[in-house]
């Protein structure tokens, strides 16, 4: 019985369905043109949306920075920008950027009292209690606010020998706080007795209470 021939490579043929592999060039020119041209559509598309998405990302930061600084300074009324840069940890360009554009927006106010700028939410207070305000937030004369509130009728001479400060000193604040009427002079015999006006102790009592809220 006569042998079947043996197989070489010129007769081998593939009888089993299974498809070979074909490389991405090999393939029809209109397929290659169509995944190409797909993939530049797609690579532009992602160029497009990225200057959105870093926007986006920046707009991000930049509200969180302007909400922080909003809130304390609705939190801290009269504050100035060196304050806020240094309590909340903000350059201090980048909090006089987000100033001058909350200020733009009508969310703030600054009001130049004394050598300061100073820094409220619009209508947070009148004329007045700003005024007295800045003389709380001068950290070097709030001491004698507090003496004269929790002392009425304190002398130059007491205030000088309890806060051990040289008598120069003393007069330099009290004369502040008289000429922007905070307090009033009472003349008994040889004596002149400190008072604290009604308004600035109310204002001095209501920042007392809502920082001590606060803690």
């Amino acid at each position: 019985m006569p042998h079947p021939p043996a197989a070489t490579p010129n007769n081998l043929t593939n009888t089993t369905g299974a498809d070979t592999a074909v490389s991405f060039w090999q393939l029809s020119p209109w397929v290659i043109l169509f995944y190409i041209t797909a993939a530049i559509i797609a690579i532009v598309g992602l160029l497009k949306l990225l200057p959105i998405f870093i926007g986006k990302m920046e707009e991000l930061y930049i509200n969180k920075h302007r909400k922080d600084i909003f809130v304390y300074v609705q939190n801290n009324p009269g504050c100035t920008v060196r304050e806020v840069s240094r309590d909340r940890k903000i350059n201090l360009g980048t909090v006089k950027y987000h100033i001058w554009k909350l200020e733009e927006d009508g969310k703030i106010v600054q009001r130049k009292i004394g050598k300061f700028l100073r820094i409220y939410r619009p209508n947070d207070r009148n004329d007045r209690e700003i005024e007295i305000l800045a003389h709380i937030k001068n950290k070097a004369r709030l001491p004698f606010l507090t003496m004269i509130k929790d002392n009425p009728g304190i002398t130059n001479q007491e205030m000088t020998v309890r806060l051990n400060l040289r008598k120069s000193t003393v007069n330099w604040h009290v004369s502040a706080l008289l000429w922007d009427k905070i307090i009033r002079f009472e003349r008994d015999g040889k004596f002149i007795r400190y008072y604290m006006n009604a308004d600035a102790e109310e204002v001095l009592a209501k920042v007392i209470h809502e920082l001590s809220t606060n803690l």
